[in-house]
């Protein structure tokens, strides 16, 4: 059963609540014209940074509640796109709302093209570079997406660490021509790259997240924008990989902002 904002009242202080609302307005104030340009593309990656907070391993989940009942309360096309895209590349208990808020919009007679988009990825070309220091690595897709022409370039950094592999940094560049994209591709792989399968990359990327989750360990909110997509891209679901923990712009805060560039290495939490 849908999570109510009334029945949350009692749970969260007004404060609270209305710092998810005016992030919630925030969004779609920056989202309405993608969604109705049915850029999936930027509807994710707005998404995706929008959800950072409420998708943390120990996020409130009543917090995730009063987001999803603020997008179902708007209600608009924008909204439709933010829970599609929720519901692909969150972890749960936030996924599970998002899905639940998207069929309540459709029931209403919302509809929202974009929505059924999300997250519609494949990888075209995946390489292993070099970082040029020790055995670091960067792992480099280039993701393509129904019904677009354009092409994706996304990248995460892989670093080891005492006893394993953590990942470090994530980078996901607007979406560009395919022309464009290999020109891209040349200058942040070189010739230096080899291809890799996408089944190794994900196992790659699985056992390094995994290693981070066992030794409790934090790392960019960049990665937090790069993962999922590849996630999704190299095995078809956002959630093949554990929920990490990530550098927020201010811990402290009880509702960080959603735009935040944050390059910090990973370390443990005391």
């Amino acid at each position: 059963m849908a999570l109510r904002l009334a029945s949350m009242a009692t749970v969260i202080d007004a404060a609270a609540v209305e710092a998810v609302r005016a992030e919630v307005r925030e969004l779609l104030g920056g989202i309405r014209a993608a969604a109705a340009a049915r850029d999936q593309a930027l509807v994710e990656q707005l998404a995706l940074g929008f959800m950072v907070p409420f998708n943390l391993p120990d996020a409130r989940p009543e917090l995730a509640a009063v987001v999803v009942e603020e997008l179902v309360r708007r209600g608009d096309r924008g909204a439709a796109g933010v829970l599609g895209a929720i519901a692909v590349f969150a972890h749960q208990p936030l996924a599970g709302l998002g899905s639940e808020g998207l069929a309540r919009l459709h029931k209403r007679g919302v509809a929202a093209p974009v929505a059924q988009l999300i997250g519609t990825l494949e990888v075209s070309e995946l390489r292993r570079v070099s970082a040029g220091r020790g055995a670091s690595y960067y792992l480099i897709a280039v993701l393509t997406r129904l019904r677009s022409r354009r092409q994706q370039l996304v990248s995460v950094l892989i670093e080891p660490d005492s006893d394993g592999e953590v990942i470090v940094d994530g980078l996901v560049m607007p979406p560009r021509g395919p022309a464009s994209v290999r020109r891209l591709l040349r200058k942040e792989a070189g010739p230096g790259g080899e291809p890799i399968f996408a089944a190794n990359a994900l196992e790659r990327l699985r056992v390094a997240a995994e290693h981070m989750v066992d030794h409790g360990l934090v790392t960019a909110e960049s990665v937090s924008n790069a993962l999922p997509l590849l996630a999704r891209a190299l095995g078809g679901d956002a959630r093949a990989l554990p929920n990490l923990s990530y550098h927020l712009s201010d811990p402290s805060a009880p509702l960080p902002r959603s735009a935040r560039a944050f390059t910090l290495p990973a370390h443990r939490v005391a």
